[in-house]
């Protein structure tokens, strides 16, 4: 859907979003080709999240999974991220069109899990299955409302593991109740 809004706008504003597209691509496919270098595939995801912390400060991103990592930028709170690999407890991330969110970061850094978060949808259901494991196939360990609001604790391709506290369960949230919007319900 995002590509072809680009797409569109490319034809009214003569081309030059396109050359920006493809040559984004180029960086995208360039970066995912590193990260599978650097990661192995359980711990690579592709899936989006949005801020949580609620720090003043914004969100620290940090060059390293740790805390002695060097602080290359912040995100204030909601703003959407992609969710592109876990190391431990920290998530590494880059931010979705940093342009229309007013963001100024553009490259990829580490955050501490659980700063990030994703909603459940449940679009016509009264609930939301949480897995044991990142498969369908695994037994459900809990039932969420639609809308709720989770912490992130890991990822695994497409399936994010979150904490819905207020419900008091953790478990794997599949990626099609994953709404990764702060300010819609996505239903």
């Amino acid at each position: 859907m995002i590509f072809s809004q680009r797409l569109l706008a490319a034809s009214i504003f003569g081309g030059s979003i396109l050359t920006m597209n493809f040559a984004f691509a180029g960086q995208v496919d360039a970066f995912t080709e590193k990260l599978s270098q650097q990661l192995p595939p359980e711990n690579q995801c592709l899936t989006k999240a949005y801020v949580v912390d609620a720090s003043e400060k914004g969100l620290n991103i940090r060059q390293k999974p740790n805390l002695s990592g060097k602080i290359l930028g912040r995100l204030p709170k909601n703003t959407q991220v992609n969710v592109l690999g876990m190391q431990g407890e920290w998530i590494l991330i880059s931010v979705v069109d940093p342009i229309a969110q007013k963001v100024d970061f553009s490259k990829e850094g580490w955050v501490y899990s659980s700063l990030l978060g994703v909603s459940s949808k449940g679009y016509n259901r009264t609930s939301v299955s949480l897995y044991s494991q990142p498969s369908f196939r695994s037994r459900v360990v809990g039932k969420i409302p639609p809308s709720t609001e989770t912490n992130i604790l890991g990822c695994s391709g497409k399936w994010l593991r979150v904490d819905s506290k207020q419900h008091h369960y953790k478990g794997w949230l599949e990626p099609k109740q994953q709404c990764a919007v702060a300010y819609t319900s996505c239903s």
